[in-house]
């Protein structure tokens, strides 16, 4: 028998007409997966900007379904001055983005990923990595399907305000078409990880 290291990679492989993925197998893709997150959010909770450490790079993720017209805020941070907003637009497609809370973003990034590249009707974990000198990387199933650097220059991803995991603030990052609560099927609580450094080149 070969050693692990000259053997070859499994693939991934999708059966059946509902295009099931082994979770085990796909468990092992996704970003930080088995680490304990620093909070956890479970849908409709409110996020203080107190768990939160603005300066900091990090990594969120979660799962929900997306069907077609589903639309909204997944996830939000800050105000209208800055912060992050990720959501689903009137289009479908899914919107990441953090920096100044204008559109468009004058210092931050924003990473937009067309509907028809997101799976429907069945759970997709959603992760995405905020790193204030690199910017955003986008993961669905453990795939990297968005990248992006940074605009202008940016020392905070959001203002110190609160947020909400499929919830809303009094005031948003200004995005068309996400301004309210996802209105789609929610299957697991957001995950916020903490990280002075988010490794772009293992992921």
């Amino acid at each position: 028998m070969l050693p692990l290291s000259l053997q070859p990679k499994r693939l991934l492989m999708t059966t059946g007409s509902e295009n099931t993925i082994r979770r085990s197998r796909l468990d092992r893709m996704i970003p930080f997966n088995g680490l304990l997150p620093t909070e956890t959010y479970s849908d409709g909770d409110s996020i203080p900007s107190a768990d939160l450490d603005f300066t900091k790079n990090c990594f969120f993720s979660c799962r929900l379904v997306v069907e077609t017209g589903d639309q909204g805020v997944i996830a939000e941070a800050g105000n209208t001055t800055g912060g992050m907003l990720v959501g689903i637009n009137a289009t479908g497609d899914l919107v990441v983005r953090f920096g100044t809370g204008v559109d468009p973003i004058v210092n931050g990034a924003r990473v937009e990923i067309a509907a028809g590249l997101l799976p429907k009707d069945r759970g997709m974990f959603l992760s995405w990595s905020i790193n204030i000198t690199e910017g955003i990387i986008v993961w669905i199933d453990g795939e990297i399907l968005g990248r992006v650097g940074i605009t202008g220059t940016v020392t905070a991803w959001s203002e110190e305000e609160d947020g909400g995991y499929i919830a809303v603030s009094a005031a948003i990052p200004t995005e068309p078409g996400i301004t309210t609560p996802y209105d789609g099927t929610v299957l697991e609580a957001l995950k916020y990880f903490d990280r002075t450094a988010v490794n772009y080149g293992a992921r």
